[in-house]
């Protein structure tokens, strides 16, 4: 879903992979156009920790930026439920909303997440976009509903 007005739309994943257990997260700051993008690999971990970590490294890269009011964007049910029963989220954004989006619609961050160098566990950041993610995020901005 599209932001609410003056929000930064963070959406983040994470993907392990099934032949060798590392897992990686990607993620990206947008307000309808690209802003930032990352990538981590962050070793072997369970999927739920490594959605996890995805979310704080978004955070942390949105809060470096000067973001103040972030909606974060994620596919797992799950962690959004421990993120928003536990009010686990503490950082200095002004605001925080963290809702799920269907998986189908976190196509760019699931390719950035599934394409990280697994070799190195430094976070990537990225100023412009893949463009495989550009695409994807083109097509999930234009089919995206309004948020109310």
């Amino acid at each position: 879903m599209r932001p609410k007005p003056i929000w930064l739309c963070l959406n983040v994943d994470a993907a392990i992979s099934s032949t060798t257990g590392i897992g990686s997260v990607g993620g990206l700051d947008h307000i309808g156009v690209w802003i930032h993008g990352f990538q981590k690999p962050i070793g072997i971990i369970s999927t739920i920790q490594a959605e996890l970590w995805a979310i704080l490294i978004g955070l942390q890269c949105a809060q470096k930026e000067g973001f103040e009011m972030v909606q974060i964007q994620s596919d797992c049910a799950e962690v959004v439920d421990i993120v928003n029963n536990l009010n686990a989220i503490r950082c200095s954004a002004r605001a925080t909303d963290v809702v799920w989006t269907p998986r189908e619609c976190n196509k760019p961050v699931d390719y950035l997440a599934r394409t990280a160098t697994p070799h190195f566990l430094e976070l990537i950041c990225l100023s412009l976009p893949p463009a495989e993610v550009l695409f994807l995020l083109e097509q999930d901005y234009v089919d995206a509903p309004l948020l109310q």
